[in-house]
């Protein structure tokens, strides 16, 4: 039994898988060892529902297997897989009033074993047994087949398989199969289920014999149900988880009379609420022992209420102890009684076999007996023909001595020739024994030489083929030889693929290495373009601005010079203008200053635009 604890992982119970795998270690040639996987099995613990075993046979399709008959069979599993919830959760399972159980099998007693050796015995506890014929000897176990070669999971197996009919029938939980004996015992294996009240006061054990002439070798499971027993664990329904040891009447199907037992020991845990539900009512064991209290408490009414609930808690009390001592009572008296009975049991198994052996040693004696009696007869019969048979001639001369001579020749003659004949009887049983052996041997005979003629027929095949054998050699060293070079022209068609495929990429890189140099080139041309246009518009303004320069000094150099031209004429006019008309010659200075701030203007406004020209010319350098 492997016992696998999955409680401990609450949020992966939808992903969460159990492998089961059969591997083979094996050493290899530098003494390393080596491990092959035979068969591996995966399932979700989701798939298997609470308290329904499975009894599943893992092989290969019988159809679809590809596997040569020379080399090593896939192997094949018989397991029983059941899942079993947390403790807490037994209350919220099935119909809510189902209680867990414990059976832990012991065995057949010694005192009351089987009539008959059983190989392969298994017992297989039924919680839920309505409308299973338990006398009928064609009930079996029932074993899912799973074809592990197929493309099905074992996860959806299962869901299919509990979803289809197939799962309806007998749900049983197996105990370990044991080896050949009359007293077979499983060591106190433990068999846990949910159990509801009515199965628990009727609960069968059924016991399948697996080996021997019963088995169907055809099924995994395929032993014949050879006797069945009950259980009526209702009386450990309590407030407490009660253990009770039970001697179970064992009835067999092939020997109803058979006096053999059953040894087990169940346990039944409480439900969490501290509900008990039985199977026959009972009244309250408040009202049992109230009514037992005389009719004067009845009168009683100016008591206090405290007093009433602690008398009535008293005698609550007090039932309940006197029920548990009667119970302890009647336990104890159960075991001596069953262990009386055993060795009353015991006590009638000597008697009987000395009964048999005494009815071996009459049968040897009767024997002895008719066989001196034929012998009396026939001495009888023989004295009997001597009497009536008339006295032979010359018996009457004869004196009593010679008679006595005669008669004592004769008796031995008699035994001689009995003796002899007992002798030809013998030998004639030899003979016949010795014929039945030569026929024996002659049908050996026959048999060894159509054995022969087989294994010549075989050998001559086994030759012919051995004939074939070189030129298979050849024909696999020709396939060996083209497979080398298929497989070279492979490698060198796949070594150009990749090749190939290398140059592709090597292409497709350069590809887009190009065109991100052309995007960058024309980034960088139109970037040129636009500088020399820039430059080019910096020169023009550099130009136009040394021109401007040029023009205002040569508009400061006119300018200084009408000046001058300008001071010159005032002198002149001043002087002719001593000598002239002083009106004219103010005019003449009105002129000439009106000339003057006009230049003056001119210059301002060269001065801004070269400013600004400047400041054009600064910002298109910094970009």
């Amino acid at each position: 039994e492997i016992f696998l604890p999955c409680h401990a992982l609450p949020g992966a119970q939808d992903g969460l898988q159990i492998g089961m795998a059969l591997e083979m270690v094996s050493l290899g040639t530098g003494g390393s060892p080596t491990t092959d996987s035979l068969l591996d099995l995966h399932w979700s613990p989701t798939s298997l529902p609470t308290f329904f075993p499975l009894h599943l046979y893992a092989r290969t399709s019988p159809t679809s297997s590809t596997v040569p008959s020379f080399s090593r069979p896939r192997p094949g599993l018989l397991v029983s897989i059941s899942r079993e919830p947390a403790h807490e959760e037994l209350d919220g399972l099935q119909d809510g009033s189902s209680h867990g159980t414990e059976i832990r099998v012991h065995g057949i007693p010694t005192g009351r074993p089987l009539p008959e050796s059983v190989d392969g015995a298994v017992v297989a506890v039924c919680p839920e047994s309505s409308g299973l014929g338990l006398d009928s000897k064609d009930l079996a176990i029932p074993v899912a087949t799973y074809y592990y070669d197929q493309r099905i999971d074992l996860s959806s197996f299962m869901d299919a398989h509990f979803t289809s009919s197939a799962a309806s029938g007998l749900k049983c939980f197996l105990t370990p199969v044991v080896g050949q004996s009359r007293t077979p015992q499983w060591g106190q294996f433990v068999v846990r289920c949910l159990a509801s009240v009515g199965a628990l006061k009727s609960m069968p054990l059924l016991i399948f014999e697996q080996g021997g002439a019963r088995a169907d070798p055809s099924s995994p499971l395929g032993g014949s149900l050879l006797g069945f027993a009950t259980l009526d664990a209702s009386m450990l329904l309590g407030s407490e988880p009660m253990t009770r040891s039970f001697l179970l009447d064992l009835r067999l199907l092939e020997a109803p009379g058979a006096s053999s037992s059953l040894e087990i020991e169940a346990r039944v845990w409480p439900r969490a609420d501290g509900t008990v539900v039985s199977a026959t009512p009972r009244p309250p064991v408040a009202a049992q022992a109230a009514s037992h209290r005389p009719s004067a408490d009845a009168t009683v009414g100016s008591q206090k209420p405290a007093d009433s609930v602690a008398s009535a808690a008293g005698g609550v009390m007090a039932a309940l102890g006197q029920e548990g001592h009667d119970f302890r009572l009647n336990h104890e008296l159960q075991v001596q009684l069953a262990k009386e009975f055993n060795l009353r049991a015991a006590a009638l198994k000597r008697a009987g076999e000395e009964i048999v052996t005494l009815r071996r040693q009459v049968q040897l004696l009767r024997n002895e007996n008719n066989m001196l009696k034929a012998q009396i007869e026939d001495e009888e019969k023989l004295a009997e023909e001597v009497r009536h048979r008339p006295p032979p001639e010359g018996l009457e001369n004869l004196s009593s001595a010679e008679l006595a001579l005669k008669l004592q020749r004769t008796l031995e003659k008699y035994r001689e020739e009995k003796s002899r004949g007992a002798e030809l009887g013998r030998r004639l049983e030899d003979a016949v024994k010795e014929a039945g052996r030569g026929r024996a041997l002659e049908r050996s005979l026959d048999e060894l030489q159509q054995a022969h003629l087989e294994q010549n027929r075989e050998l001559q095949r086994l030759q012919e083929e051995g004939k074939k054998l070189e030129t298979y050699r050849q024909t696999t060293k020709t396939q060996e030889k083209v497979i080398s070079k298929l497989e070279k022209i492979l490698e060198s068609s796949l070594q150009e693929v990749q090749k190939a495929q290398k140059v592709q990429v090597d292409v497709e890189r350069l590809k887009t290495e190009n065109l991100r140099l052309r995007e960058r080139c024309s980034s960088i041309l139109s970037r040129r373009k636009q500088e020399v246009s820039e430059q080019d518009e910096a020169n023009d303004l550099r130009k136009k601005l040394s021109q401007k320069d040029a023009e205002v000094a040569r508009l400061r150099g006119i300018a200084h010079d009408l000046k001058a031209q300008d001071d010159d004429n005032d002198w002149a006019q001043e002087r002719s203008r001593r000598g002239s008309d002083p009106s004219a010659e103010q005019q003449k200075l009105n002129n000439l200053e009106a000339k003057r701030l006009d230049w003056e203007q001119r210059a301002q406004a060269a001065e801004q635009r070269l400013q600004m020209l400047q400041t054009q010319l600064t910002e298109s350098s910094k970009r």
